[in-house]
């Protein structure tokens, strides 16, 4: 607590370099658990590969399998064995209806139907592509890794610029604070105490909600404040 205080009342900068740190960290667990993910998919994403293959699209239109129907399932836990994600591939049909659909990927003749979170994606199909039968595994874990690389690196821009613009909110209310109390600071260590704040109590909401209890997001900003607002009234000097 004392290297905190410490820190924040006589560090120096605006605490970006710990915001950069707390956003390198988070998009790694992102890019870690997409990984995790995406390495229990392969083995059902290889067998149903077996099952539908060889495709071959001509003019944007399946041609080969004509006439098939089914539905799959993507494992996408090793320890969930009923966490899965369905696809299902009808090729007598272009098109399907999209407020029927629940979550899955469905490929129909002529369209790629992508469904997750309530949001549904179509993807039109290329005008000729032809994909033999045969062992994917090595492509899968490609594309598996790659993606994961991918999304570390756009989630650490994504969240450094996020949380930086949470601090300058939270040192405007510091800043609103202080009058407040009548104490004395600068724009630099209301930064500080703001990054502080943000990474110490999402932390803390963390590791409390990966328990099964759930906080929802006003109470952490709730907790920010106070946060702030005691420190501010004990650390900060008077005018």
């Amino acid at each position: 607590m004392n290297r905190l205080i410490s820190y924040i009342m006589n560090g120096q900068g605006w605490g970006l370099k710990l915001i950069l740190i707390y956003s390198l960290i988070l998009a790694m667990v992102g890019g870690f658990n997409i990984k995790r993910i995406g390495d229990n998919m392969i083995p059902s994403a290889q067998e149903i590969t077996y099952k539908i293959l060889p495709i071959k699209i001509e003019q944007g239109r399946i041609i080969n399998p004509s006439g098939f129907e089914g539905q799959f399932n993507l494992n996408l836990s090793s320890k969930l064995p009923d966490f899965k994600f369905p696809f299902v591939m009808n090729t007598n049909v272009d098109t399907l209806d999209v407020k029927n659909l629940k979550e899955g990927i469905y490929l129909t003749r002529s369209s790629l139907y992508t469904v997750t979170n309530g949001q549904v994606r179509v993807a039109e199909l290329s005008d000729t592509l032809e994909i033999p039968q045969g062992d994917y595994t090595d492509f899968f874990q490609k594309v598996v890794n790659y993606t994961a690389l991918a999304l570390i690196f756009v989630m650490s821009i994504i969240l450094f610029a996020f949380w930086n613009i949470a601090a300058l909110f939270y040192s405007i209310i510091a800043w609103a604070i202080t009058k407040i109390f009548k104490r004395r600071s600068s724009f630099a260590i209301r930064m500080r105490l703001s990054a502080c704040g943000i990474i110490l109590i999402h932390t803390i909401c963390y590791i409390i909600s990966s328990g099964g209890s759930l906080i929802d997001s006003q109470i952490v900003s709730i907790l920010i404040m106070l946060f702030i607002g005691i420190f501010v009234y004990r650390g900060f000097q008077e005018e």
